[in-house]
């Protein structure tokens, strides 16, 4: 006689439970290659060209004139 070996399933909410884990675990997991496929390609696309460099705040503002105000306008504050 051979005995089969079997598994213990101790109910079917243990089954719903692994299931909903496993199937979080491989959407994470396709998530996870996703971004890294998409990283890949950005980068990759990018390499090589120039990179935007910021303009100096102060060439492109013109001269401030600092003005006293009046005595009416301060009064109006």
């Amino acid at each position: 006689m051979i005995l089969a070996m079997s598994l213990r399933i101790k109910g079917w909410r243990s089954i719903v439970k692994w299931s909903i884990w496993g199937l979080l675990g491989v959407l994470l997991l396709i998530f996870l290659i996703r971004v890294t496929i998409f990283e890949h390609n950005y980068y990759s696309e990018k390499e090589g060209s120039e990179r935007a460099v910021a303009v100096e705040a102060e060439a492109e503002q013109e001269e401030l004139v600092e003005i006293e105000p009046t005595t009416e306008e301060k009064k109006r504050v």
